[in-house]
């Protein structure tokens, strides 16, 4: 009886303290959507923020603070309130860091009048940059075909050379000195400059990895000898523009079916 009685009064003395605390969370009620759970760095995210009490009491702030590996805690601030609901976007500047993926905890905290609290955790993956999207299938013609032998990296379109404006024709194929061997050559009539960069990783190709590429390389207005898999760095003078994959040559007998498939994926 005697042990009964032990473990009931423990069991009371546990419930009378986790009440307590369950009626200072209860006073508050916190809600927080985020607009971005896996941004990339520099990006502009926000939380919408909707908090209220349920014993007649008043919001009085919210706090934010933020967690990281890199950063450690960091408080970021305390918006004032005075009513007993509150609605609020704010919005966070995903911080740079030097992991290509970094996990950040956001920690929200509420506070009423009546000393009551609630807390809500929001955790976002931070990407330092996005793998570049991809555009493929795109085929240059042998001039001798009739068909479109120039691109335009402004349009993202294929051309004729022959009715487009120079000032178009970013990338064609030049004629040949016999028209049905297809030049492997690609040549510009703008401010275009390329560079064959076959260590370059393309499938995990970024903004900055291309950029870095570029403009550490030595660049020319054409390269030649063009086999499949290639991989060619663009930019216009000291500017990076993209990367191109060299998908497929195909030089048939004749001149119809004469083209250079590519692959690329341009920096915006």
């Amino acid at each position: 009886m005697k042990r009964i009685t032990t473990i009931l009064l423990s069991i009371l003395a546990m419930l009378t303290v986790s009440g307590c605390s369950e009626d200072d969370a209860d006073k508050v009620i916190l809600l927080v959507d985020c607009s971005d759970y896996e941004p990339e760095s520099g990006q502009t995210i926000y939380f919408d923020i909707n908090t209220f009490t349920t014993d007649g009491a008043r919001i009085t702030n919210v706090d934010i603070e933020s967690f990281d590996s890199e950063n450690s805690s960091r408080f970021l601030v305390s918006i004032p309130a005075d009513t007993e609901e509150f609605q609020y976007r704010y919005e966070y500047v995903v911080p740079a860091f030097h992991s290509n993926n970094m996990g950040v905890e956001l920690t929200f905290t509420s506070h009423s009048s009546s000393d009551g609290i609630q807390t809500v955790t929001r955790k976002i993956n931070v990407s330092a940059e996005r793998v570049l999207a991809e555009l493929t299938g795109i085929d240059i013609h042998s001039p001798a075909s009739g068909l479109p032998d120039g691109f335009s990296l402004t349009t993202m379109q294929p051309l004729l050379t022959g009715t487009s404006d120079e000032s178009e024709i970013d990338i064609y194929i030049p004629a040949g000195q016999d028209q049905n061997e297809l030049a492997r050559i690609f040549r510009t009539m703008t401010d275009v400059r390329f560079s064959r960069a076959n260590n370059f990783n393309y499938a995990s190709a970024t903004a900055g990895s291309v950029s870095d590429a570029y403009t550490s390389s030595t660049v020319y207005n054409y390269v030649d000898n063009l086999e499949t898999g290639d991989i060619i760095l663009v930019g216009r003078g000291s500017e990076a523009v993209g990367v191109i994959k060299v998908a497929g040559i195909y030089d048939n007998a004749g001149s119809d079916e004469d083209r250079i498939s590519f692959n690329i994926k341009v920096v915006e």
